[in-house]
């Protein structure tokens, strides 16, 4: 196995390792023990704790004038780079995310805020939305340098059906996207580039997010909004998977508690089913049984469903299995 030398010699030296990212770790900090990254960063967490963003007056200032705000991303890009160019086989201290003509980096996390800049690129092959995807979370973005075209998604009640209206945007530099829950946002074509600070805060319960058809407002997919439930559906099926009995009860607490997240208590359900039927009868027709839990109908509905389909089930009814 060939390895680049630069690698060789971190390999050959722990010491020395070591010490590159002391450096850069103390680097960062000076960086961060700036009076005015200090302020900013206080901001956030104040924001993150639900001050509006007009009572943050540096985080305001930040995400409204572009100067101030193209001032700030080259502090920090002069900082990476810097260390970058020192040691770079350094590890970088924040976290990112990247795809195809889209990155983002985190600068700040405190609570339910993140600040991040973000940058799309152009690509060789637009390609026009056909769905939209809504996240229960504020969005507060500048565009620091650049031009790009996109749309504006909301989505309403219209006589009991969602209906999701779009409409046709052009962002360029200084100009601000403010984003409120039960609206979306879509980069799809950049001119070169596009470089946009962007402000997030998660809702404190969020609600599922989903994703509509632009054609027709059609429901395609939902997915829970809330991280920890995530956390827990993927330990339900590890559960389920190594057919772990005793977390049957664990199971049962989750689905019939109507605080939890309603995809997590369904999932409970499923896992109850796959791993003892009798016991996911039961659990049934214990969510069927109340009305005001909005898992009741669609508990009743698969209980008939299996029941009819499983003529063995239909004899089941007491509680305690």
């Amino acid at each position: 196995m060939h390895l680049h030398p630069a690698i060789q010699a971190l390999r050959s030296n722990p010491a020395s390792q070591r010490r590159s990212q002391q450096t850069v770790a103390q680097e960062i900090d000076n960086w961060r023990s700036d009076a005015s990254i200090r302020k900013l960063g206080a901001d956030v967490l104040h924001y993150g704790q639900g001050a509006s963003i007009e009572d943050c007056t540096e985080l305001s200032e930040l995400l409204t004038d572009q100067q101030t705000a193209l001032g700030f991303a080259e502090s920090w890009a002069v900082c990476l780079a810097s260390l970058l160019h020192r040691f770079p086989l350094g590890e970088v201290p924040f976290r990112f995310r990247q795809s195809g003509g889209f990155s983002a980096i985190q600068l700040f996390r405190f609570g339910r805020a993140t600040l991040s800049l973000a940058a799309y690129e152009r690509q060789a092959k637009v390609r026009e939305p056909e769905t939209a995807r809504f996240i229960d979370v504020e969005t507060t973005e500048l565009i620091v340098s650049g031009r790009a075209r996109g749309t504006l998604h909301r989505c309403s009640d219209l006589d009991g059906s969602t209906v999701v209206e779009t409409c046709a945007e052009t962002w360029e530099t200084g100009d601000r996207i403010v984003v409120q829950p039960g609206e979306t946002r879509q980069i799809v074509a950049v001119e070169g580039s596009l470089l946009m600070l962007q402000l997030t805060r998660t809702a404190i319960r969020p609600i599922a997010t989903r994703e509509y058809a632009l054609a027709d407002s059609r429901l395609l997919k939902t997915a829970s909004g809330d991280k920890r439930a995530s956390s827990e559906l993927m330990a339900l099926g590890v559960l389920g998977a190594m057919k772990h009995e005793a977390g049957l009860k664990v199971m049962r607490d989750i689905a019939i508690n109507t605080e939890r997240d309603p995809d997590l208590r369904w999932e409970a359900v499923r896992q109850t089913l796959a791993l003892k039927p009798d016991s996911g009868i039961v659990l049934l027709g214990t969510l069927a049984q109340s009305r005001t839990d909005q898992l009741s109908q669609p508990a009743d509905k698969l209980r008939n469903e299996l029941r009819k389909a499983h003529p063995q089930l239909a004899s089941i009814h007491t509680e305690a299995a």
